[in-house]
C-alpha cells in the first residue's frame, strides 16, 4: 500500500510526517483525519486532528496511557 500524497484525489490537507517520519496524517476529502505508519498501512481515522495523532502514537506504542475494563454487558436479540 502506497502512502498518500498532497496530489491524492483523497487527501484534501496533508499528509503531515511526525515522528521522524514514523507516521503521517492527512485530512481525507470526507473531512475526517487519518494516519498510517511508516510502511502506508492505515491505523487510525477520526474528526479531530489532536486525538488521531494521540491514539496513532498509541497504537504504535502498544497502548501505554489507555486502560480497559470488562463487563458483562451483552447483547441479544436481532443484531444491527
Amino acid at each position: 500500500m502506497t502512502q498518500p500524497t498532497s496530489e491524492d484525489k483523497y487527501v484534501k490537507e496533508g499528509p503531515f510526517q511526525y515522528d521522524d517520519g514514523r507516521f503521517i496524517i492527512w485530512k481525507s476529502r470526507w473531512n475526517t483525519w487519518c494516519s498510517a505508519d511508516a510502511e502506508g498501512k492505515k491505523l487510525v481515522s477520526g474528526l479531530d486532528r489532536d486525538s488521531v495523532e494521540f491514539f496513532t502514537r498509541e497504537k504504535l506504542d502498544g497502548y501505554p496511557n489507555c486502560w480497559t475494563s470488562v463487563t458483562d454487558a451483552k447483547f441479544t436479540g436481532d443484531t444491527l
